[in-house]
């Protein structure tokens, strides 16, 4: 988890630099999901949501659907 973490703040770095990064991350951790900048959710081969990943907490709210706030986020959308 801690080498997951550095690798995401160093593909972090690369993007604020200019370049795309695309990464597939199964559950990650709330360290590491408060990284990200923008998030694609898939569900049943649709995106359920594609923004900033610090949004999707409101967005699901604002559809009707209630994340655990002392969960992370990752964990709650894999349920």
């Amino acid at each position: 988890s801690n080498n997951s973490l550095k690798i995401m703040k160093i593909l972090k770095k690369l993007a604020e630099d200019g370049r795309v990064i695309i990464a597939t991350i199964h559950q990650p951790s709330t360290l590491m999901f408060q990284e990200m900048d923008k998030l694609m959710l898939l569900g049943k081969g649709k995106t359920l949501y594609m923004g900033p990943a610090k949004e999707i907490v409101p967005y699901m709210k604002s559809i009707g659907i209630q994340v655990n706030l002392h969960m992370n986020p990752a964990d709650f959308f894999m349920l």
